[in-house]
């Protein structure tokens, strides 16, 4: 870094989600590579890439227009609503049975134990 760029105070750092494209980061922010080593942007505002098409990554290189890169909100679904029993309306405490960890998802799929009448 040279003495000019370590004598001026440092930018505060803002990131922009562009609709169907890139991340724009202005400021100063360090930037590294999978094995940790820095990565220097050659421009003091510049685009990271979201969609992995690009050449350049991290970088943008305009890849996400090519391939239709689409971002969007969520899908949303409706709210379920059902009558409640007159007996929960007013009611302001639930009890939840402990969540048990027995270390397989087959388990969290199956039903509890009946009871025997």
């Amino acid at each position: 870094m040279s003495a000019e760029a370590s004598a001026r105070p440092a930018r505060p750092v803002s990131i922009t989600v562009c609709p169907d494209g890139p991340l724009l980061v202005r400021g100063d922010l360090a930037l590294f590579d999978e094995q940790g080593a820095p990565i220097q942007p050659n421009r003091r505002t510049f685009a990271l890439c979201r969609c992995g098409a690009s050449a350049i990554r991290p970088f943008c290189d305009g890849s996400h227009k090519l391939v239709g890169f689409r971002t969007g909100p969520p899908p949303r679904t409706p709210a379920l609503t059902f009558e409640e029993p007159e007996q929960f309306r007013d009611a302001t405490v639930a009890s939840v049975p402990p969540i048990t960890d027995s270390g397989t998802d087959a388990d969290f799929a199956s039903p509890p134990n009946p009871t025997p009448d």
